[in-house]
């Protein structure tokens, strides 16, 4: 018994703070992490268009926040410590108009959680791209398409 709960504390613990969500399909949260995606897209659209022209914006100085910013996102999803408001998102994403009663499911939330800071990482990279008129760099990475190992 004791071996028993020791093992469930060290398996169940970590997750306690995870919500609870109903199941969804890998495919279908790619197709809802790829419109946020596109979602973020169209904002970093209107920013790049709106900064340049503020003249209380240095530029210079967005460009190279939006590169620590990247750096740090990158550094987090490959240790996969998820940055706020990430968690929160994820659980957005995965939320569904079904009414039965939720399960966890730790893969789908790490799956959306990656997903979403894959989408901030390449949505701040193509910011950066534009801020600095390189628009060579401001296609989306191949990893919205989903075809190749490791999905989102």
């Amino acid at each position: 018994m004791l071996i028993g709960r020791t093992i469930r504390n060290l398996i169940g613990v970590p997750f306690e703070g995870l919500p609870r969500m109903p199941r969804m399909t890998s495919e279908q949260i790619r197709d809802r992490v790829r419109a946020y995606f596109q979602a973020s897209l169209n904002k970093t659209l209107e920013l790049s268009l709106e900064l340049p022209a503020d003249p209380m914006i240095d530029v210079a100085n967005e460009i190279a926040m939006l590169k620590e910013y990247v750096q740090d996102l990158r550094g987090k999803l490959a240790s996969q410590r998820y940055q706020s408001p990430a968690p929160a998102e994820a659980e957005e994403l995965l939320s569904s108009l079904d009414k039965s009663p939720p399960k966890t499911d730790v893969d789908a939330f790490r799956l959306a959680a990656n997903g979403i800071m894959r989408a901030k990482i390449d949505n701040a990279r193509i910011l950066t791209a534009m801020l600095a008129g390189d628009y060579g760099s401001t296609i989306p990475l191949g990893c919205w398409r989903y075809d190749h190992v490791g999905g989102a």
